[in-house]
């Protein structure tokens, strides 16, 4: 039985591995083998190696061996699940690393200089407040805000704001803090979905209590009529 269960998390991973480098998103087909042979206890070598630590993978430690980084070990157990986008998203929340660092320093630098905050993005009509909040970066939630971040704004195909987003990917440090910048917490998706729907459904408890301390009715039903608590089982 543990074979099979090891043979089943390396096909999921190696499903997720083919589907990022087809979509051009998260590792190369290089960098994820080599992020699962390192959870294996295979060093990279130094090109791969570095590598995953300009992504927050991994850390190069003094006698020039490497270490997986918590992101690298979320990255992994999402891989070995089968789920793609918890992947890429432990991917892009490389937050320690340099180049992460320097981004945030690009993002503060071009809201001073006064780029648009509530900019969308070209095939999608996500604000950059929803794709903050999608990935869990409070710092660049906070700061589009300051600089004038509608809250509310709504994306074209499933009508979601940026709190139903941050609720979906259980960021709750970001739900907190949309629910304090005024983010309706009572608006549904084209689905019928509301945020504290989303959070019930990721499980994630932290930004389901947010979102009932903002006053919500805990006995208000969705759409069809299920309670909160149907779904919380479901």
């Amino acid at each position: 039985r543990a074979q099979a269960n090891a043979a089943k998390r390396q096909a999921n991973a190696d499903s997720v591995a083919k589907r990022m480098a087809e979509t051009d998103t998260g590792l190369s087909p290089s960098g994820s083998k080599a992020l699962l042979a390192f959870a294996e206890g295979t060093q990279p070598n130094a090109m791969l190696g570095d590598g995953l630590a300009r992504m927050g993978l991994a850390e190069r430690a003094q006698d020039g061996s490497y270490r997986m980084t918590p992101t690298g070990r979320a990255a992994v157990a999402a891989m070995r699940a089968g789920d793609y986008q918890r992947a890429v998203d432990a991917i892009s929340r490389g937050t320690d690393t340099s180049s992460a660092r320097q981004g945030r320093q690009a993002e503060q630098a071009l809201l001073k200089a006064g780029a648009d905050a509530n900019t969308t993005r070209g095939d999608t009509g996500e604000t950059v407040l929803m794709i903050a909040s999608r990935s869990g970066h409070v710092d660049v939630v906070r700061a589009l805000l300051a600089s004038g971040a509608k809250v509310n704004m709504v994306e074209p195909l499933r009508q979601q704001t940026a709190l139903m987003w941050a609720a979906a990917e259980g960021h709750s440090a970001v739900v907190k803090t949309l629910v304090e910048a005024g983010a309706g917490t009572q608006a549904l998706s084209s689905t019928k979905i509301s945020p504290l729907m989303f959070a019930i459904r990721a499980g994630d408890i932290a930004s389901t209590q947010a979102l009932l301390d903002s006053g919500l009715n805990v006995n208000e039903p969705a759409a069809d009529g299920t309670s909160m608590l149907v779904l919380a089982i479901l």
